[in-house]
């Protein structure tokens, strides 16, 4: 961890192949409010989430079972991109890209974070998303307000999916926009 004049505040250590940052404010850990950090392990497929201590400056991990993709094996099991993002009911939540998608499922995991005896666990809500097969879906920005997720096809540009659908929605995309223009590959979102 470092400060914002990149002095280095603490090592981390155990950590494989982080891959993603984001926080989430006001996480309901029970009795108490938490600021957490969450990062994914990719070669583990893993969230690793950290309690965040602003008084000391410090990171203390609170994951539980937090195992990523669960049942993909080879190719499809890398999980390569991350968005967390808090609903106005309190639930918090994080979306999981995984690396490729040639079985035929979506290209983004939804997980509802709670936390349990001082732990902080992922239960898989949903897989959706279309993608091209082409490129990696690692950019990912969600938006609590419109309860949308954006990412990045690189085939095709900029997609918009809805996190939560009623039953009798079809997946499908609500936009597509970015279609061209692109230098090179796009690694990041932010809204």
């Amino acid at each position: 961890m470092f400060d914002l004049k990149g002095e280095i505040l603490q090592n981390v250590p155990g950590i494989r192949l982080p891959y993603g940052a984001q926080t989430i404010s006001n996480f309901d850990f029970g009795r108490r409010k938490l600021n957490i950090f969450l990062t994914i392990e990719r070669d583990t497929s893993r969230l690793r989430v950290f309690g965040i201590n602003p008084n000391k400056q410090r990171l203390w991990e609170i994951s539980g079972a937090t195992r990523l993709l669960a049942g993909e094996t080879g190719a499809d099991a890398g999980p390569v991109g991350l968005a967390a993002f808090q609903r106005d009911d309190g639930r918090s939540f994080a979306v999981v890209s995984r690396k490729r998608n040639d079985n035929g499922l979506g290209i983004l995991y939804l997980y509802e974070l709670t936390a349990r005896e001082g732990r902080v666990y992922v239960q898989l809500v949903r897989d959706f998303g279309l993608f091209s097969r082409r490129g990696l879906a690692d950019a990912i920005v969600a938006d609590a307000e419109t309860n949308a997720v954006f990412y990045v096809a690189p085939a095709a540009g900029i997609r918009k999916h809805p996190l939560f659908l009623d039953r009798r929605e079809r997946e499908r995309d609500r936009a597509l926009f970015g279609q061209d223009g692109w230098e090179s590959r796009c690694a990041a979102l932010a809204i």
